[in-house]
């Protein structure tokens, strides 16, 4: 079986990815944010991470983060072709990341391959992985790929916790133990690393390896939502989904709705339909003049807008009720504030 196929991208854009390698990076631990068989309640998976930033082909803002990136692994190969182990591990693990879709681990292996023998614990995990599948070259060998694995697990490594954490709750590639395997999780969760975190509060959602407590669930995906970093639209979702299903809170289709609206804007998998769910369920009415709408910047990647035009007869949902303005959505295109004149009487069919 190839790796590929077991292999699940939870953040979208790695911070490995040829428009953001970095020197700087050191040998303590990829930020590759690659998920193994874990319990994943629902499967959920982020196409984009901090919206769109101009990195697409074509166009001069793609053009020039493209050079750039072929800059810096080239910068990168030549300090990786000096011995550097922090730059093996760095190179080792991008290649690692792009092998997930065309099937070839050979230049990951040779470079994962150096890194380890110049002493770079992390690169322990993807060599262990590339020897439980006998990948890009490397004769396969599960019991000698589990021990790479543990190896850098027990040496600290949060990612290599999360991955072993993930393979006992669900027994991929060893034996089931989900007790142990929470404990993993959450000893990489504690250190900051962002999927563990993730991973540990759809365990307290599930109950897997720990009993359910969706009230833990939502403090830590809290929290991870307000870290601002690329596992935020993420949290929105599965915040979303508690609030849509009454898990661990009231039900509630206005914080639903903003939540998933989060999560949909950064194109976290099954959102967009979700968010469809939701907005049939919000009272909706027809604005009976023209009129503008105070954008709420928490809803917009459009730092600079603050108003926008809705026209008359244009059909708005209605998310709340202030002294002065409603709070609207207009599908498909932003949440904001208008004044109360602004509606007609009748809602909307």
């Amino acid at each position: 079986m190839k790796l590929r196929r077991w292999v699940v991208t939870v953040v979208g854009v790695a911070c490995l990815s040829m428009s953001q390698l970095s020197l700087a990076a050191t040998c303590e631990g990829s930020r590759i944010a690659i998920v193994p068989n874990a319990e994943k309640l629902p499967s959920v998976e982020s196409k984009t991470a901090a919206g769109n930033t101009g990195t697409q082909a074509g166009g001069k803002g793609g053009k020039k983060v493209a050079s750039d990136a072929g800059k810096n692994l080239a910068r990168l190969k030549k300090r990786a072709s000096g011995g550097s182990s922090q730059a093996q591990y760095l190179l080792g693990t991008y290649y690692f990341q792009q092998a997930a879709s065309t099937g070839d681990y050979k230049e990951a292996a040779y470079w994962i391959k150096r890194s380890v023998a110049h002493g770079c614990t992390p690169a322990l995990l993807y060599l262990g992985l590339l020897t439980q599948h006998g990948l890009g070259g490397v004769p396969k060998d599960i019991e000698k790929g589990t021990r790479m694995i543990t190896t850098a697990a027990k040496a600290g490594d949060p990612e290599a916790q999360w991955w072993w954490g993930g393979s006992l709750i669900t027994g991929a590639g060893t034996h089931k133990d989900p007790k142990v395997g929470f404990a993993w999780i959450k000893r990489a969760a504690n250190a900051g690393y962002p999927a563990a975190e993730l991973a540990l509060a759809n365990l307290y959602l599930v109950g897997k390896g720990t009993p359910k407590n969706p009230t833990a669930a939502r403090t830590l995906l809290e929290s991870i939502y307000k870290k601002k970093g690329d596992s935020g639209p993420i949290a929105a979702y599965f915040l979303g989904w508690m609030y849509m299903n009454g898990t661990g809170v009231p039900v509630n289709v206005v914080k639903a709705f903003k939540w998933m609206l989060i999560a949909s804007d950064a194109h976290v998998a099954h959102s967009a339909q979700l968010l469809k769910q939701l907005t049939a369920k919000l009272p909706k009415q027809k604005l009976r003049t023209a009129c503008s709408v105070h954008v709420d910047p928490l809803f917009t990647t459009d730092e600079a807008k603050e108003y926008a035009h809705a026209k008359a007869g244009e059909t708005v949902a209605i998310l709340g009720r202030g002294k002065r303005s409603y709070e609207v959505y207009i599908p498909g295109r932003l949440v904001g504030y208008i004044p109360p004149e602004c509606l007609g009487r009748q809602e909307a069919r």
